[in-house]
């Protein structure tokens, strides 16, 4: 059975998300309003007039040094890219009573996935990255959060943050970052 990831219609969105590239705070769009739906992965990575929403998350050390590593993931589009950006696809797995809860759920499974054994943190939502520059950016919405973890000594990542280093955001901007990095770092 096809994967299933949470969309939303891309027409039903604000008219900011159509732009060349988009930063919103997080009052520009109330998740609880979109209407989403659950697509098969392979027809949503191809279809514009949908939106997937993906969890973006910055996550930054209890000394203020944010996770940063070179692309070596599934996703090929992004490979030789830097990011300081972990996220992905929300599932049913992730599913609740409201969009707000469900994106929080995928951006903990997220979060999980991607480090071992990550310390209790706090999540704070952001706001929104979109672009339509590349073929990513057109058929992704990004809900930015930032992860701030409570342990002195950060988790050790998987194997797809390939090379990771934690470094303050001034330094972050230096790196040949992907696009939603660059984005997403505006919303610190």
């Amino acid at each position: 059975m096809a994967e299933k990831v949470m969309a939303v219609k891309t027409e039903t969105l604000p008219q900011w998300v159509m732009a060349d590239t988009s930063v919103q705070p997080n009052s520009a769009l109330n998740i609880n309003l979109l209407q989403t739906e659950w697509l098969s992965r392979d027809l949503a990575e191809k279809n514009e007039s949908y939106r997937q929403l993906i969890p973006y998350l910055l996550v930054e050390s209890q000394d203020s040094l944010f996770a940063v590593y070179h692309r070596n993931g599934t996703e090929q589009r992004l490979h030789g890219l830097c990011s300081c950006g972990v996220g992905g696809h929300v599932n049913p797995k992730d599913g609740a009573d409201t969009v707000s809860q469900t994106l929080k759920n995928g951006a903990n499974r997220e979060l999980n996935e991607e480090f071992k054994a990550p310390s209790t943190c706090t999540t704070s939502l952001l706001g929104f990255i979109s672009e339509t520059k590349t073929s990513v950016g057109r058929v992704h919405l990004g809900i930015v959060y930032k992860i701030k973890l409570s342990s002195a000594k950060p988790p050790e990542p998987a194997e797809e943050l390939h090379n990771l280093v934690w470094l303050p955001p001034e330094e972050i901007v230096q790196c040949n970052l992907e696009l939603w990095s660059r984005l997403a770092l505006t919303l610190l």
